[in-house]
Parts: C-alpha cells; sequence; structure tokens
C-alpha cells in the first residue's frame, strides 16, 4: 500500500488505485481504467501520468492512440510471467538531481556523443573510462547502479548470441583453439569481447537518458533538435 501525489510513480507500481478527493472516493480501479478518465484525475487536482500526457499529445496531434493506452497498467504483462520491473530500458524514474534538471537537448547530445565514442573506441583503457563514465553519471543522478545493471536481463542473450557469433566467425590472428570446424583466434575473442562491451555500454548509456528525462521532455527535447531540418524541407 503506498500514499503517493506522483501519478507516474502509482501508474508504475500500482496495480490497483483510488483516488480520493475531498475525502470521498472518485475513482476506484486498475490504472489503465482510472486514467482513463482523465477529467475526472484532474477535477481532483491531480495530473496524469507522464505516458498518459503522451498519450494525449499524440492524439491531439492526429495519431490513433486508443484511450487507455499509455497508462502503466502492467498486470497483463506480469500474468504473462514477465514483470515490468525487470525492464529498466525506457523507464523515468522523477527526480530532482542535477541531471534530471539538465536540459533534455543536451543530454540527447551526450548520449549521441556517447554512442560515438563507443563504436570509436577499440582499447580497455577507452572501455573502462567509459564505464567510469557511466557510473559517475549514475551518481550524479542518485540511481542505483545495481538497478541499471539488472536492465541487462532482457538483452542478456542478445549479447551472448553477438559474442559466440563474433567468437567463431572472426579471422585473424594466433589460433588458441581449434577441433574440427571449430576455430578460435585471438582476434576473435577480442572481437567478440569489445562488441559484448559496446553493447552493454549503449544500454546502460541509453538508460541514463531515458531514466532521468521524462517522455514529454525527451519528445520535446528531440522536436527542437529537429526544428532546424524543417528549413530545408524534413
Amino acid at each position: 500500500i503506498m500514499v503517493s501525489h506522483s501519478m507516474t510513480d502509482v501508474s508504475r507500481l500500482c496495480s490497483r488505485i483510488l483516488v480520493l478527493s475531498h475525502g470521498s472516493l472518485v475513482a476506484d480501479g486498475t490504472p489503465r481504467e482510472v486514467f482513463s478518465d482523465t477529467e475526472a484525475i484532474r477535477e481532483a487536482g491531480l495530473e496524469l501520468p507522464e505516458c498518459a500526457r503522451l498519450a494525449e499529445r499524440l492524439r491531439e496531434e492526429g495519431f490513433p492512440v486508443p484511450p487507455g493506452a499509455f497508462t502503466g497498467d502492467s498486470s497483463g504483462v506480469r500474468e504473462g510471467g514477465l514483470s515490468m520491473v525487470n525492464i529498466t530500458l525506457g523507464q523515468y524514474f522523477p527526480g530532482t538531481s542535477p541531471l534530471h534538471r539538465l536540459d533534455p537537448r543536451a543530454k540527447i547530445l551526450l548520449t549521441i556523443a556517447l554512442i560515438t565514442a563507443v563504436f570509436l573506441a577499440s582499447s580497455i583503457p577507452a572501455y573502462a573510462l567509459m564505464f567510469l563514465f557511466i557510473g559517475a553519471m549514475a551518481a550524479l543522478s542518485r540511481i542505483d547502479v545495481k538497478f541499471m545493471v539488472k536492465g541487462l536481463k532482457p538483452v542478456f542473450f542478445v549479447i551472448l548470441f553477438t559474442f559466440v557469433l563474433n567468437l567463431f566467425f572472426t579471422t585473424g590472428g594466433s589460433t588458441l583453439l581449434s577441433w574440427k570446424f571449430i576455430k578460435i583466434t585471438d582476434q576473435g575473442l577480442k572481437s567478440a569481447g569489445f562488441m559484448a562491451l559496446r553493447l552493454v555500454l549503449l544500454i546502460l548509456g541509453t538508460q541514463l537518458l531515458t531514466l532521468t528525462t521524462s517522455p514529454i521532455a525527451l519528445t520535446d527535447g528531440i522536436e527542437s533538435l529537429l526544428k532546424p531540418l524543417s528549413k530545408i524541407g524534413f
């Protein structure tokens, strides 16, 4: 049981919501049911969750977003055996840290710079430096690094598959192991390790962006950065 005025937290953590206004119960149901009645929520003096406001804005722009979409109701997902708590990529956690308050456009550009650096890096010290940078940014944002690492679980097999693919199919260098059709070289091991590190860094880096930037702020930031392209017909 929790009591909160943060509808974003409530929609993410609760399976049943009761809304009280002036001592009276005005709504009772799942996040999808409660946040579908936007007028009742606003009359109670509350704001819709970030995702619900994003859905509302998309409908205003003409996109066919059905009522109740993006309300944070993950009960159906839990029944299927996968908890949304384990999927951290794309989640937003409200906060007042310096990283939360940083202009979304700056965070987007920093993320792009980090992605570029990840693909250009070709040495262990370079990757170690980037891991330290992400750790420092996580500390600045007051987000537990363990929570971010947990976000790697859903893509673990993708990382593992990429590692194995590079390990066995990259040629060149000295042979470390040769058995029948299996051949592992030092170049293949290096390539596999670097590719796995790149994927981990990409996921952790993008997590920092989404965990500290609301969907609406992120959308506004992207729109602002792309605005100059409208002058050349895009």
